[in-house]
């Protein structure tokens, strides 16, 4: 439960899995500066947990050079850490001005992610 925010200042929901930030910090600086913070995160099972091995070939949407190579136990486990110390990062941060960060699962229907948001035990009661 969020604690009630100080007059004047308003709520910002972002939903974003922040993996396509290039600053992160000074996004999340002028993010703070807007007043009380809510951060969903979105992650897909493969996101959160990826469990593929062997040779990869990424492509972009955005018409980045395409990556080829492969991935091993010991590369997927140094992703799940950084990705994790990434988002305990944002967390900490959001925190410390009274907001809240939370990683979910992107395959949750939208209704349950409203529900967190506005529902009877939601973040803004």
């Amino acid at each position: 439960r969020v604690p009630p925010h100080a007059a004047g200042r308003g709520v910002t929901v972002v939903i974003s899995d922040g993996l396509g930030i290039r600053a992160p910090e000074e996004e999340l600086a002028a993010l703070l500066r807007t007043g009380l913070v809510l951060w969903l995160a979105p992650l897909s099972a493969s996101e959160r947990a990826p469990r593929f091995a062997g040779e990869v070939l990424l492509r972009s949407r955005e018409r980045e050079p395409e990556w080829r190579g492969s991935l091993d136990a010991r590369a997927l486990a140094d992703y799940r850490a950084r990705l994790e110390r990434y988002q305990e990062g944002i967390r900490r941060r959001i925190a410390r001005h009274g907001g809240v960060f939370l990683s979910l699962a992107a395959e949750a229907p939208l209704a349950e992610w409203i529900a967190l948001i506005r529902g009877p035990r939601g973040l803004l009661r």
